[in-house]
């Protein structure tokens, strides 16, 4: 692909250069004469003898008077005509005598206002002689021109203008079907991959239709398009300007003008408002403001021209496909552009390859813009395809917490009515709900052994028999190996009987996280194959369904008993004391003691924002957070407020240390819904370790002490006690 991506640059060079040759060696065969062409003298209005053109300025309000001399043979080929090329003429007339020697005169024509017979598009200009003249003529050509022209007057039988006519026609047509190609591609793939440069591509190519419709004054012969021709030459250079100016914006966006390393680069686009400015002199009546229109319009260009290569030229080392034969393109438009201002000066020649080049290299350079854009398609598309990946995900994401928020909701409500001895049969049976629920399936259930004091669990989420309670009791010592696992598992139950489905027989097996030597497992069929985000849902849903059990029942035992916490199930701070000093004491023969002095951080903030119930959940999560990661040996509980102790008997600074930082990241991780919002807090932890001749106050206070420390240096810590404390 690489290769390809290299090649794709040169081969379609190549293939302009080819295209653009071959369309010049056309324009110049198509410069030979035409059958009947005879010699035209041209003489202006003060005597002087120019040969064969016509050198016309604008800006004078008499119309150029010239004197044009030829010798007509004698012919059966039917009258003649004078063929000039369609310049922006505002008025053309030729007068002279036909054979009779009687004064003649042609229907006045003019740039803006073509003739009902001249057609849908009007090739140039075309004056049929009277008949009967043979011999030296003497015609006068009177005509009023909107902008410096250089028109050569050509006078053949009638079979050559019609020749020069099809050349004309044809050569137009091929430009309009090959803008209309372009015009039609861009929207085509803006339509496939929505990427906005094609669509800047299309309003380009389409500016460029008006464009060269203006200039060969094809425009004008469209029906409705008289307030185009009543604005005259200031509607034509108000075409000029639009286009010049779409150009130069879509070239800065192909090189993405504003990624260049290169200052100057970053700054053409500030050429834009530069360029666009003369667009407003085309509507202001005054002759000074079209005298200053016809300078600034061709300003705007040899301005522009040189800035889009020079971007160009930046893109190409920058890697953009197609950018170097862009630039090559301008350099070969700018040029064939001032050869099409030097021909219309009288300096260059009048023919077909200066008067058309321009057009074709326009045509080639918006092909190879075409190319350039067609090889963005792929990085498009992936780039398509992520944001519709992030929007699944981000989709996935929202689905697996709306289900999460619901178990818990369901949960927060159902715990607090339920018995004690019904705890884990109903929280378990509103995860298998709320599981199959996420999954699709209502087949689930939840098995285990010895939670809060249960014998065996069996818990479905439906009240009738499935296959997955046949295959999991059929199974009972498997699930139990696999739920003593941390991760999600899928493993083939069936039940003891044959099956042809592939599908059949698959279940996801959830560990619970329970304390030992109880255990307990989340079993449902999978009929797909589930991604990494559904497990770790259903492995948060598992968790907070545990949490949820744990904190009812440590409730129902805190009621039961004095020694206990009522609100997190931990023991209350005179339980706490006593514990401290027994766990002193029994460490005086030289074994560690660890303790740790935790406090949640801003605390009062919840409570001022979201009132004491929310603060009484937070204090519970936080309780039953911190239990979790304990040993069933370490000693928890509630010293006072947000504040709790957990005593840590057999370790030593380096150990208890290690408990903190887990405890600590623990709580970081946990997330409370509090009515449909999600909360999370963090805790300050205070360490201290049994010292000789250390007695419970002392270690209490250097622990306690630790813990402001932890306070002060910013929260969510863990900070250690000094040895002693003054």
């Amino acid at each position: 692909m690489t290769v390809v991506n290299r090649l794709l640059p040169m081969l379609a060079l190549l293939g302009a250069l080819a295209v653009l040759g071959l369309a010049l060696a056309w324009l110049v065969k198509a410069d030979a004469p035409m059958p009947g062409e005879v010699a035209v003298r041209v003489t202006a209005g003060d005597g002087t003898t120019t040969d064969s053109r016509i050198v016309a300025a604008p800006g004078t309000g008499i119309p150029l008077q010239a004197t044009l001399d030829f010798d007509l043979p004698a012919s059966s080929n039917g009258p003649r005509l004078l063929w000039l090329p369609r310049e922006p003429l505002q008025s053309l007339q030729l007068s002279g005598k036909d054979a009779h020697g009687q004064p003649w005169a042609s229907t006045p024509d003019g740039f803006f206002a073509p003739k009902p017979d001249d057609g849908f598009a009007p090739a140039g200009y075309a004056v049929v002689l009277p008949e009967g003249l043979v011999g030296a003529q003497q015609f006068q050509l009177a005509l009023h021109s909107a902008m410096q022209a250089a028109p050569t007057p050509r006078v053949m039988a009638i079979d050559g203008a019609l020749r020069l006519t099809a050349r004309e026609m044809v050569f137009a047509s091929a430009l309009y079907a090959a803008w209309a190609t372009l015009l039609i591609a861009s929207l085509a793939l803006y339509w496939a991959v929505r990427d906005v440069l094609f669509l800047a591509h299309a309003a380009y190519t389409l500016m460029a239709l008006v464009f060269m419709a203006v200039l060969q004054g094809h425009l004008y012969a469209l029906p409705g398009m008289d307030a185009m021709a009543a604005m005259g030459m200031r509607g034509f250079w108000l075409a000029v300007l639009l286009f010049n100016l779409c150009g130069l914006w879509l070239v800065l966006q192909f090189v993405d003008a504003g990624a260049s390393r290169s200052r100057q680069v970053r700054r053409l686009p500030m050429l834009l408002p530069l360029v666009a400015l003369p667009i407003v002199l085309a509507f202001l009546p005054m002759p000074s403001a079209h005298a200053a229109l016809q300078v600034a319009a061709p300003l705007a260009w040899m301005l522009s021209a040189p800035a889009g290569i020079w971007a160009m030229l930046d893109g190409a080392r920058r890697g953009i496909p197609m950018a170097f034969a862009a630039a090559i393109l301008l350099v070969a438009l700018l040029l064939a552009a001032v050869a099409h201002m030097a021909m219309n000066r009288g300096v260059l020649v009048d023919g077909m390859l200066v008067r058309h080049g321009y057009q074709v290299v326009l045509v080639l350079f918006s092909l190879v813009l075409f190319v350039g854009l067609s090889s963005r398609i792929g990085s498009v598309r992936r780039q398509l395809d992520d944001e519709t990946s992030a929007r699944r995900d981000s989709e996935t994401r929202l689905r697996h917490e709306q289900a999460r928020t619901r178990l818990t909701q369901s949960l927060q409500q159902v715990m607090r009515e339920v018995p004690e001895d019904r705890i884990a049969h109903a929280a378990f049976r509103l995860l298998g709900t709320h599981a199959g629920e996420l999954l699709g399936t209502e087949d689930a259930l939840v098995l285990g052994d010895d939670y809060l004091g249960d014998g065996k669990l069996f818990v479905q989420a439906t009240a009738k028999t499935t296959t997955t309670a046949r295959a999991v009791q059929a199974a009972r010592a498997l699930v139990r190996d696999h739920a003593r696992n941390r991760e999600p598992v899928e493993v083939r139950l069936t039940a003891g009987r044959r099956s042809d489905d592939p599908g059949e027989g698959n279940y996801l097996i959830v560990p619970l996280r329970v304390q030992a030597p109880a255990w307990a497992a989340l079993v449902l069929p999978v009929r797909r194959m589930l991604a990494a985000e559904d497990k770790d849902a259903l492995v948060q849903m598992a968790r907070t369904t545990v949490e949820q059990a744990d904190a009812a029942h440590a409730a129902f035992l805190l009621r039961r008993t004095a020694e206990r916490d009522a609100l997190t199930g931990g023991f209350n701070r005179r339980t706490l004391d006593q514990l401290a000093a027994r766990e002193c004491k029994l460490a005086g023969n030289h074994k560690p003691l660890g303790v740790l002095f935790i406090d949640l951080d801003w605390f009062k903030r919840i409570n001022d924002t979201y009132g004491h119930p929310c603060g009484d959940e937070c204090l519970r999560k936080v309780a039953a957070t911190l239990r979790a990661e304990l040993r069933p040996q370490d000693v928890f509980g509630r010293y006072g407020g947000e504040e709790f102790l957990v005593l840590l008997p057999g370790q030593d600074a380096a150990s208890a240390r290690l408990v903190g930082d887990r405890l600590r990241q623990a709580v970081e991780d946990a997330e409370v819904d509090w009515q449909g919002e999600t909360l999370r807090f963090t805790i300050s932890i205070g360490m201290a370790v049994l010292r000789e001749g250390d007695d419970p106050e002392k270690l209490l206070a250097r622990a306690d002490k630790a813990l402001y420390r932890a306070k002060r240096e910013g929260r969510n810590r863990v900070c250690v006690a000094p040895a002693y404390v003054q």
